[in-house]
């Protein structure tokens, strides 16, 4: 899965002026049966590919944050799941009513340096972002991330918000655009859909399920690709904050062929 880190990468390093990321998965994304792999129980593995790189869940040592995204080596989930989120509250960007963009670098106990580049949206009492995370040469994470949620609402919801989509098929292609989601609180098991667009490529959900806790969701018939040669894929989605304010979400294609895609999402309503 080496494509989509070069991939993100280079994506990361034009962000550091305010975007945010994306990658693309390689050739043979199909994910084996998940055995625990983390000594800290908070980290779970949703999806784990052929080679090593793994789709995570966890939140931060203290619970205010949660992070759900794409990891290349154990050492930086555990890392970044042991800080407390209260450190890395996000401060609004000058100009950007109810927006921010921000780099954090932290030094470990051990001297290892942990980065994080993260650009999203703020609301009250909380955040929610695309973050890329770096532990030296320990390894990469790519995520969306944000304040946990909390006392879920009920009813019909509209989230909008960033998309980025990237294509290995098309030389590591990153492209952004927008997304829509339509949940409804009150139907756990057919709870909406979801559809967001690029210049070329799309993602689309629908049919989406929540997670026994309703802080997350599922979609197993997703699709992305480029428009009009969609490959079948898998969504993964938390809400984030107090009454669910925002939301996000990683998107993969899932068939064994050279041309991958994966997305990232983060907005609000």
């Amino acid at each position: 899965m080496g494509n989509i880190m070069v991939s993100v990468t280079a994506m990361t390093l034009a962000s550091c002026g305010g975007g945010s990321g994306g990658a693309a998965l390689p050739t043979g994304t199909s994910p084996p049966d998940i055995d625990p792999v983390y000594d800290d129980p908070k980290i779970l593995a949703l999806e784990r590919f052929q080679d090593g790189d793994q789709l995570v869940l966890f939140s931060s040592t203290d619970g205010t944050q949660t992070y759900l995204g794409l990891v290349q080596g154990a050492k930086l989930a555990t890392a970044l799941g042991q800080q407390q989120g209260s450190d890395l509250v996000p401060s609004m960007t000058p100009g950007q009513p109810g927006r921010f963009s921000d780099q954090i670098k932290l030094t470990l106990h051990d001297g290892a340096l942990l980065e994080l580049v993260r650009s999203g949206v703020l609301f009250e009492n909380g955040f929610a972002a695309q973050t890329s995370a770096s532990l030296g040469t320990a390894g990469r994470g790519y995520f969306v991330a944000g304040s946990t949620a909390t006392r879920l609402p009920s009813g019909v919801m509209t989230y909008k918000g960033d998309l980025q989509v990237s294509a290995v098929e098309a030389r590591n292609q990153v492209q952004s655009g927008v997304f829509e989601l339509n949940v409804n609180f009150d139907e756990p098991r057919n709870a909406g859909t979801l559809v967001g667009q690029t210049r070329d490529f799309i993602i689309a959900a629908p049919k989406i399920s929540f997670d026994a806790d309703g802080s997350g969701y599922r979609a197993d018939t997703a699709a992305i690709g480029r428009i009009g040669d969609e490959q079948p894929a898998v969504l993964y989605g938390r809400f984030f904050g107090e009454q669910a304010l925002a939301t996000g979400g990683v998107v993969f294609s899932d068939q064994e062929k050279p041309q991958g895609y994966f997305a990232r999402f983060v907005g609000n309503r």
